[in-house]
């Protein structure tokens, strides 16, 4: 269920960034046509000024009319019109009439309306503003057989006298079309629509679409005395790039499914390797158990070895308290079988003695069974110097019958250390025993084990021998199990790792110096607060 329901959220958020992206591409080309729609305004506006505003057909008819003293002649005005029609295509007319508006020359384009009476009433209007403000005045345009036609006007003057008017007829609608067709407008996409200052549209291109209505844009045309609002709109938008479209849905529908049959694999390999690591984990746990088993049997024979190094010293501690109960009670013997009479206190003072031998006797046996019988989990206080002579008193008459000398050099008041019980005389004792089979490995006269106790960041004990130190191969790995300087057979190499833990445990350190004049252990265990 839970696999289901994240592939499902998967197949939705495919499908909804598709869409969103789908819809971002719609609005950015929305937003392009926009821009292209307010460019081709403005290029069309551009346009269009500049061929309404270069008026210079009209200037240049006044400057022939006025460059004489007089007027020319209709044939003279008739060349010129013939041979400046060529520059000006768009104009249809050049005329020069009389102060009182009558037309006293006229040259009509050929293939051109006559204009000059099918506006007469803008015509009029124009003169007389032209008369009144003594600069040129445009008509508002008409439609004459199909034509749209405007007429501009510029007042002739010779001597501050008013002598007539120079006439010129511009074919506003070839001006829009000339417009449209330079800028490379498609009537079949935009629609232009211009109208007069009233509001009379008198030219338009195309209708528009309710769906395009939002996207219009506006202008006006101001020239000379009129002024026109131009209005330029998408007739019919263009459809969104299809290929981009089909490649954001195709592209966004194969994620999606990639995505889908990924997660689903990972889905999959996920729960097979769950299986397979609960299948390991179970064979390695069974395996750990094994190892933990053969380490403690391995650990137990390095006890074992460590009691054997030990048995020495030990029978020695037992034979002193035995020869003394065998001489104090082959005294009473002896007396008894010479029927010597005993004095009361003497024979309680010489059972006292037994007892007391005994008792050191049962003292030693029990300190090795808890030796041997250590409970790592509970921590007791314990004395540095006090553990120091409990390991000696285990193998330190075996020591010193190998030829070693052994120095205590021990602090007289130490801050006492939780341990586990005798956990601290173990350590001892391996870290004593591994400095006497080292010694043992040359000949020399002054063979020495040091031990020291001070107080440096809590107790510390230094266990250090004058023998031949450790090889550069193992230095490193002398805390690691197994590894060990004796021959094959004598020695497991677990007694450095086991006190490793054990001062490990105990939130203590233990490190090792060694060189060619001998090997130093510290131990270093914090004290406990008062």
């Amino acid at each position: 269920m839970k696999r289901l329901l994240i592939l499902l959220v998967i197949l939705v958020a495919g499908l909804s960034l598709t869409a969103t992206l789908d819809w971002f591409h719609c609005r950015n080309e929305y937003a392009r046509h926009q821009h292209n729609l307010e460019s081709l305004a403005e290029k069309f506006q551009s346009v269009v000024m500049h061929r309404l505003t270069d008026l210079t057909a009209l200037g240049d008819l006044k400057a022939f009319l006025v460059a004489r003293g007089e007027l020319p002649d209709r044939a003279a005005f008739d060349r010129y019109a013939a041979e400046t029609k060529r520059y000006y295509p768009t104009v249809t007319y050049f005329g020069l009439a009389h102060n009182n508006g009558e037309t006293m020359y006229a040259h009509y384009a050929s293939g051109q309306p006559g204009t000059e009476n099918g506006n007469r009433e803008g015509r009029g209007r124009a003169l007389a503003t032209a008369t009144r403000t003594g600069t040129m005045t445009l008509a508002e345009p008409v439609y004459i057989k199909d034509h749209l036609i405007s007429i501009a006007v510029d007042p002739l003057y010779r001597n501050a006298d008013l002598i007539g008017f120079a006439e010129v007829h511009f074919d506003i609608g070839a001006i829009f079309n000339q417009a449209m067709s330079s800028l490379g407008i498609d009537d079949q996409r935009y629609y232009i629509r211009i109208a007069a200052a009233d509001g009379n549209v008198f030219w338009e291109k195309g209708q528009p679409d309710d769906e395009t209505a939002a996207m219009v844009r506006s202008m006006a045309i101001p020239v000379g005395n009129a002024h026109w609002d131009a209005t330029v709109g998408w007739q019919r938008l263009p459809d969104n790039n299809f290929y981009i479209r089909s490649l954001i849905w195709g592209g966004g529908c194969l994620v999606t499914v990639l995505l889908l049959i990924i997660v689903n694999g990972v889905w999959q390999r996920q729960a097979w390797l769950t299986k397979q690591v609960d299948e390991k984990t179970t064979e390695l746990t069974l395996k750990n158990k094994t190892i933990i088993k053969a380490k403690e049997a391995q650990a137990r024979v390095e006890k074992l070895s460590s009691l054997g190094s030990m048995a020495a010293g030990v029978s020695h501690e037992i034979n002193q308290p035995l020869n003394s109960i065998k001489i104090l009670s082959s005294g009473i013997l002896y007396s008894l079988h010479t029927d010597g009479c005993f004095n009361p206190d003497e024979i309680r003072k010489v059972v006292e003695e037994i007892s007391r031998q005994a008792d050191r006797i049962a003292s030693i046996i029990n300190h090795m069974r808890s030796f041997i019988r250590r409970d790592n989990n509970t921590r007791v206080p314990c004395n540095a110097n006090e553990a120091v002579k409990q390991s000696l008193g285990l193998v330190g008459t075996q020591i010193t019958n190998h030829g070693i000398d052994i120095r205590q050099e021990l602090s007289r008041e130490l801050p006492t250390i939780l341990v586990p019980p005798t956990a601290l005389e173990e350590v001892l004792v391996n870290l004593l025993v591994n400095a006497m089979q080292a010694l043992d490995k040359v000949a020399r006269p002054d063979k020495r084990i040091t031990i020291r106790t001070w107080l440096e960041d809590g107790v510390t004990i230094e266990v250090a021998d004058n023998g031949p130190g450790i090889s550069e191969e193992i230095r490193d790995k002398v805390f690691e199990p197994f590894v060990t300087t004796q021959a094959d057979g004598e020695n497991w190499g677990l007694g450095l790792p086991i006190a490793h833990a054990i001062i490990t445990a105990c939130n203590g350190h233990i490190s090792v110096t060694t060189g060619e004049n001998g090997t130093t252990f510290k131990i270093q265990i914090p004290a406990v607060a008062e």
